[in-house]
């Protein structure tokens, strides 16, 4: 028996190959007539990105908001979720973090060792039902609050209900899902579907 082993390595995730070959005087006769066996075992634990490897879309980003974008994008995807709606909510969120962190927040965070795609990450059981869930915008407790159904908390809150709405269309569109607007008496207003939307 004759035992090959190959490695390889694709983006955020490496992949070993292990060819098993029953190897006789046929089998050098006539390939077709012998057994191949082909296991192949995917390795975890690596994230995709890092300061120097990154998505195209964060290029032109300020150092401090795509450093933020990458942390949230390599967490997004130990998530489970996929690549190519883990980037916008990353540079979404990153950019609502930079325009409302006060200075020393971002002070600290510039300290911070720089996101790395072995680094790890909890995963969040409800992540994935999170984002196909439905985009709420709801009154409450003086304040007009942004959710997604089965989020424990909002995602944001404004005094504006104009202000709500627009963050909620942007996190609706990111994820693909359905935003549902409701009146101040909490019955549903309107509603707006963003899955078919490229």
């Amino acid at each position: 028996m004759n035992k090959k082993v190959a490695f390889f390595t694709i983006p955020s995730q490496s992949i070993y190959v292990t060819l098993n070959a029953l190897q006789s005087s046929q089998f050098q006769k006539n390939f077709y007539r012998s057994m191949m066996k082909i296991t192949i075992k995917i390795g975890g634990g690596f994230m995709a990105w890092n300061m120097k490897d990154y998505p195209t879309s964060m290029k032109n980003l300020d150092t401090l908001v795509k450093k933020k974008a990458i942390e949230i994008a390599n967490a997004l995807l130990a998530d489970d979720y996929p690549e190519d709606r883990a980037i916008p909510i990353a540079i979404s969120q990153a950019e609502k973090w930079y325009n409302e962190a006060s200075e020393k927040e971002k002070a600290t965070f510039k300290q911070t060792a720089n996101p790395q795609k072995d680094d790890s990450h909890h995963k969040d059981k409800n992540a994935t039902k999170l984002l196909d869930a439905d985009v709420n915008v709801k009154y409450s407790g003086d304040m007009w609050e942004v959710f997604s159904t089965g989020a424990k908390r909002a995602s944001d809150t404004f005094d504006k209900k104009e202000d709500a709405i627009a963050r909620g269309r942007k996190i609706a569109a990111n994820k693909k899902s359905t935003l549902k607007i409701y009146k101040q008496d909490g019955t549903l207003q309107t509603s707006y579907d963003y899955s078919e939307e490229k």
